[in-house]
């Protein structure tokens, strides 16, 4: 896919095609695009919220869904 824009519409009509298990290889694309786009900012949000978690000594369960694809 590489630098193609894709539409909020396109990424969660690939999100309900992985859930429903009807996904193609462009869908499993479109999402792995979408996350590489966002990458940064997911991580920046992580460690934010575990940094304010930290600071009021509160323990949380993180839990990460990856795809197969």
């Amino acid at each position: 896919m590489g630098d193609t824009e894709v539409t909020k519409q396109q990424v969660r009509k690939a999100g309900e095609n992985i859930r429903n298990n009807i996904a193609t290889l462009k869908d499993y694309e479109i999402i792995s695009n979408w996350r590489s786009i966002h990458i940064s900012i997911m991580t920046s949000m992580v460690n934010s919220i575990n940094k304010k978690l930290k600071k009021h000594k509160l323990k949380a369960l993180i839990v990460a869904r990856r795809l197969n694809g």
